[in-house]
């Protein structure tokens, strides 16, 4: 058998391409938006993609298994539940499939989603080959998905799904999730990439608990917050995510303006140190180099804006349109090459602040201290008297700091990058007085600066 896991970084997001070396078929479970990346690995290895499984319907990212199926033909296999409204295999649990010498079987594990299954491989070529379980989002390494998005009866449903279907499976059995560290889909996922069920029963807290009471108690306290536009990626994973990705052009100025006109919105990809040297009036600042470009984007760009993007050259707007694409963001109106429109530009030098001039300030005149890293960033070194609300939350809580508009706001993070997110935000509402301190904490924590106790 031919494996290989695939992950989508920033997203904890992973994928799989599972091969029969002996008949050339391949399948891929759970694709990314970023299809190329199975084309490319299949085709070194000699293989075809014949099937196309999802574990469930996505709330966190857009699939791309409607492109790959245009391309090679292979057909989309779901939970006969899943209502999708495009072409698909309907399986249930015990459906059995074959993929040369391997043999697929579907376990129904409904909990995070009501239409969740895993898939349980099996190589019947080779002796004593360990199962393989793709354990979707109902396992995690050191987890187990979270139950909400199955509404109020998923985790007591999630706690039968684990004691019927995935305890009783031997513990060689290897297991490979959908998500990984760094995801929303859970609460405290391990930075590993794989287990095995045996371990998953000695260590994982949530297959400690025997009691469904107690187990839907322990699941559903502290939450982490929703993926972003988590139901509007769902209905889109429903609906069918599109065939193919739209080719852009590149606008002159008098397009764009037009395009503003009409609602479309300025969203700069390049580094924070390009932007706030200059950019262009209006423009958003979200950092193609940014842990979750895309889903970052979604929070500060409504879906019925379309996106005109500002970069620096072009392999940055194809990594954009693909990271847009991931959260479902299609509705890119063209770009723009910076340097070709630097003329309309005004400068932001004095909107950035070096931590020098952030530690003399906090001696006299203390400023309003923005802090939009999350709660357990900020509670480690948090800078005495800020405000901390995480840039996921800034769009939503801004009436909190209404009061601030006409004040001195410096906004930081941990780098410098999200602060550029918050800071370009703050511009454009009309906080005209928000600055953005340059390296964030990383670079005061190196002035050594004291704070009151």
């Amino acid at each position: 058998m031919y494996f290989k896991q695939f992950k989508l970084e920033g997203m904890g997001c992973a994928s799989y391409l599972i091969g029969s070396t002996k008949s050339g078929e391949a399948a891929v479970i759970d694709p990314a938006w970023e299809i190329e990346q199975y084309l490319e690995e299949a085709a070194a290895q000699n293989l075809k993609i014949t099937q196309i499984y999802e574990t469930h319907l996505h709330a966190d990212h857009v699939s791309g298994n409607r492109r790959l199926a245009a391309i090679t033909g292979a057909r989309i296999y779901l939970h006969k539940i899943a209502d999708a409204a495009f072409p698909y295999v309907a399986v249930e649990g015990g459906t059995e499939i074959k993929l040369g010498e391997l043999n697929l079987k579907v376990l129904h594990t409904p909990g995070h989603t009501w239409e969740s299954i895993n898939l349980l491989v099996e190589d019947t070529s080779t002796p004593n080959f360990p199962p393989h379980l793709l354990s979707g989002d109902t396992l995690f390494v050191g987890d187990v998905g979270r139950p909400d998005f199955a509404g109020q009866e998923g985790a007591g449903t999630l706690f039968d799904s684990i004691q019927r279907e995935i305890l009783p499976l031997p513990d060689n059995t290897e297991v490979y999730p959908a998500h990984l560290a760094g995801s929303l889909c859970g609460r405290s996922l391990s930075t590993a990439t794989v287990s095995s069920i045996g371990y998953e029963k000695k260590t994982n807290p949530a297959l400690q608990i025997f009691d469904r009471n107690r187990f839907v108690d322990f699941l559903t306290a502290d939450l982490p917050p929703a993926p972003p536009d988590f139901k509007r990626i769902v209905g889109l994973n429903r609906a069918g995510s599109p065939e193919v990705q739209t080719r852009l052009t590149e606008l002159k100025w008098e397009e764009v303006q037009a395009k503003i006109q009409t609602g479309a919105k300025l969203l700069d990809i390049r580094e924070p140190e390009q932007y706030w040297k200059e950019h262009l009036p209006g423009s958003q600042s979200v950092p193609l180099g940014l842990s979750q470009f895309g889903a970052t984007a979604a929070m500060f760009v409504l879906p019925e804006n379309p996106i005109i993007m500002v970069a620096a050259d072009l392999a940055a707007i194809q990594a954009a349109q693909n990271g847009l694409g991931v959260v479902g963001r299609y509705n890119v109106a063209g770009y723009v090459l910076f340097d070709k429109v630097a003329e309309q530009a005004q400068s932001g030098l004095h909107k950035r602040l070096l931590g020098e001039e952030l530690a003399s300030k906090l001696t006299d005149d203390t400023p309003i201290i923005l802090d939009v890293r999350e709660p357990g960033e900020f509670a480690v070194d948090g800078l005495f008297g800020a405000l901390n609300i995480p840039l996921r939350k800034l769009p939503v809580q801004l009436s909190q700091i209404e009061q601030t508009r006409d004040k001195l706001v410096v906004v930081l993070c941990a780098s410098g990058y999200r602060s550029s997110v918050a800071t370009s935000y703050l511009e454009n509402q009309g906080w005209k007085m928000a600055r953005n301190l340059k390296g964030g904490m990383d670079a005061m924590n190196a002035l050594k600066v004291k704070q009151p106790v």
